[in-house]
């Protein structure tokens, strides 16, 4: 890199004070920025989207919910290894961002057309059925083309924002949840718009990740912006309170032997499962009107967005375990709400079936209180399951380094592939007994909370030395 000055901190980390960003881009960063944010928004209806709308493609092609779950399943490992993968590669510079958009533009639009095939009525006689369709082209291709899309927009947000890392990519990766409002309020208010839905999906996908394949490129090894000090940085006491630094830069090996690696892998699978559950089970478990339940949905997506940012934000100030906790509280308490929801409505159903009105969570007939009670439970559940994935990753940088950072949380976010089956599993439970599926949700989320106990900062003594006399 032409320009550049070498220079090292008081740790001895190396960087490359060079050209600004926007002489390396040819324009200001915040093209490439809002770049890999629309790319995000793009692959958005593979998860979030699949999981709202599975009863109605279940009921289009005559599966079970279990039938019409088990490609989401497939899809979440997928995309978490193959976001593994992806941050790998990127950080040993044997794939390129661009590459790694292309494919992913390809394979998700492969994946959302798949869907809005067979989110129409069946064919009499169908050569390949919906269900093998949607295994391959929907879980298999979708979720790898996802994890190119998300493992390069992430790392390369990352890589141009080195002095704040976590809020850039904590707002990038919000529109991974933004981006399925507008499918899940058009389908919630009329099923028949779901493989219209699905094919324009499938246009804006690759129109939109293939143009930011143009604008997103990654930064040279060890760059650093020329405007921020990097050594008045690395002193800084208000930086070290935002950001606090690793004892050492730990190596992939080296942090897979650390309790805190698995703690945080075991936490993010408890708010993945519990995050998708929500989603499937509003859907499913909702006998109300359509708008309600788009409503309730697009409110949980997009506190799930939001939380994102927020809780990093709150994160800089109090602490990231702390507020770790509280977002997981938060989770806990919004199971432990819309169980409450559940109860409730069980018991005005039973009070107005000799009537034959059915009454369900957000259903008018079962009153305000209920829906209180619900449109809380979603509220609190939406800021915490969303808030956990930057969090986690933030953890993973302040407890093993900078320099391996992509390699070591792409093995703890690859943990959403267990949380993906265990998501499912749960929803799926949760179809024939809400209110214990809720309650099992909450018990998990407090169960979480008291892990966060066990988080320690790696390389650290565990006890004090004792002197000898």
């Amino acid at each position: 890199m032409h320009n550049a000055i070498e220079v090292r901190d008081w740790r001895g980390r190396i960087y490359l004070v060079g050209p600004s960003a926007t002489e390396l881009l040819r324009r200001p960063p915040s093209w490439m920025w809002w770049a890999a944010w629309a790319a995000m928004a793009a692959i958005a209806p593979m998860e979030y989207g699949y999981a709202a709308l599975s009863p109605q493609l279940a009921a289009a092609q005559g599966l079970s919910l279990a039938g019409s779950l088990i490609p989401l399943a497939v899809w979440l490992a997928c995309q978490a290894l193959a976001a593994l993968a992806t941050a790998i590669l990127l950080s040993r510079g044997r794939l390129q961002a661009r590459t790694a958009l292309r494919f992913g533009a390809f394979l998700s639009g492969a994946a959302l057309l798949t869907v809005a095939a067979t989110g129409q009525s069946p064919t009499p006689s169908p050569a390949i059925s919906a269900l093998t369709a949607l295994i391959v082209g929907y879980g298999l291709l979708g979720g790898i083309g996802a994890g190119l899309v998300y493992g390069a927009c992430t790392q390369t947000v990352a890589r141009w924002y080195p002095d704040r890392p976590a809020i850039r990519v904590s707002f990038v990766t919000g529109a991974f949840a933004y981006g399925t409002i507008p499918l899940t309020v058009a389908v919630g208010l009329d099923d028949d718009l779901l493989g219209p839905a699905y094919l324009v999906a499938a246009v804006v996908a690759v129109g939109v990740i293939t143009a930011a394949a143009t604008l997103v490129s990654a930064p040279p090894p060890l760059w650093w912006p020329p405007e921020v000090d990097p050594r008045a940085w690395a002193l800084d006491r208000s930086v070290l309170h935002r950001q606090p630094r690793a004892v050492r830069q730990f190596s992939l090996s080296e942090a897979a032997r650390t309790r805190c690696l698995a703690v945080l892998a075991l936490i993010l699978v408890v708010a993945g499962a519990i995050g998708i559950f929500n989603v499937i089970t509003l859907a499913v478990t909702l006998d109300a009107a359509g708008p309600v339940i788009a409503a309730l949905i697009a409110l949980m997506l997009l506190l799930n967005g939001a939380g994102r940012s927020a809780a990093i934000l709150l994160a800089e100030r109090f602490g990231r375990p702390r507020i770790l906790s509280l977002v997981l509280l938060s989770l806990g308490a919004g199971q432990a709400l819309l169980a409450l929801a559940g109860l409730a409505a069980r018991a005005g159903a039973a009070a107005s079936r000799a009537a034959g009105a059915a009454v369900s969570i957000g259903a008018t007939d079962a009153g305000i209180g209920v829906g209180f009670l619900a449109l809380a439970g979603v509220g609190l559940a939406g800021i915490g399951s969303g808030a956990c994935y930057p969090l986690v990753a933030s953890l993973v940088r302040e407890y093993f380094g900078d320099e391996r950072m992509s390699g070591i949380h792409g093995v703890v976010y690859s943990a959403k592939a267990v949380a993906g089956a265990a998501g499912v599993g749960l929803a799926i439970w949760g179809a024939a007994d809400i209110v214990s599926a809720f309650l099992v949700a909450a018990v998990l989320s407090i169960g979480a909370v008291a892990l966060c106990g066990l988080l320690r900062r790696p390389g650290l003594p565990v006890t004090l030395p004792i002197r000898v006399l």
